[in-house]
C-alpha cells in the first residue's frame, strides 16, 4: 500500500526536549512519557513520533482479525496535511484487512522488539496468529478500531481516503 493522507492520531516517545497507494488523516498525536503514558501532541508536531528508521510495523483489523505486518516502505511526505507513504503488496493478508475495514496504524519499534518485528515480517496471519506468538500487547486506538501496539514508541492511527 502507499500513500497515506492521514485521518487519525499520532502517538509517541517524548520528544519535548532535546503496489497501491493509501490516503489517510492524521487527528492527534500523543507521546510516550516515563512509564509509558501516552501524552496528545499538537498538530505540528505529530510526524516527528514516527519511526526514527525506515521499518515500522502496521497493525490492521479488529477484533479476532487483527494482525501486524513489518512494512519496510514507510515514509511521511507531507506536514501540512500531514501524509505519510507505506506500500503493502496486494497478494498480503494486511493488505486485505485494510481494505476491508479502512484503517490501520502505523506502529514504531524500537531495537528492542527486534526478534518481533522479524517474526511479523516472515510469518503470515493466515497461518499464525502473530499477536499470541510473538507476546506483543494490543492496545486500543483512540480514533480507529484497529488497535496500536504497546510495546511501540509511536503510533500514527490512521483511515483509508484513497487507494491506487
Amino acid at each position: 500500500m502507499g500513500y497515506l493522507k492521514q485521518d487519525s492520531h499520532i502517538f509517541g516517545p517524548n520528544i519535548r526536549g532535546k503496489e497501491p497507494i493509501i490516503r489517510s488523516t492524521l487527528f492527534m498525536g500523543t507521546t510516550s512519557v516515563l512509564p509509558m503514558t501516552k501524552i496528545e501532541l499538537p498538530e505540528n508536531r505529530r510526524l516527528q513520533v514516527g519511526p526514527t528508521g525506515s521499518v515500522v510495523l502496521v497493525s490492521c483489523g479488529e477484533g479476532d482479525e487483527a494482525n501486524i505486518i513489518t512494512v519496510g516502505m514507510y515514509m511521511p511526505i507531507s506536514i501540512r496535511p500531514p501524509l505519510v507513504c507505506i506500500g503493502i503488496a496486494p497478494q498480503r493478508y494486511s493488505h486485505n484487512l485494510i481494505e476491508k475495514t479502512g484503517e490501520f496504524v502505523v506502529n514504531s519499534p524500537s531495537i528492542s522488539i527486534e526478534k518481533e518485528m522479524h517474526y511479523c515480517g516472515v510469518n503470515s496471519a493466515r497461518k499464525v496468529n502473530k499477536w499470541e506468538e510473538t507476546g506483543l500487547t494490543q492496545l486500543p486506538s483512540l480514533k480507529v478500531n484497529t488497535p496500536r501496539i504497546k510495546e511501540c514508541f509511536g503510533h500514527l492511527e490512521c483511515k483509508v481516503v484513497n487507494s491506487y
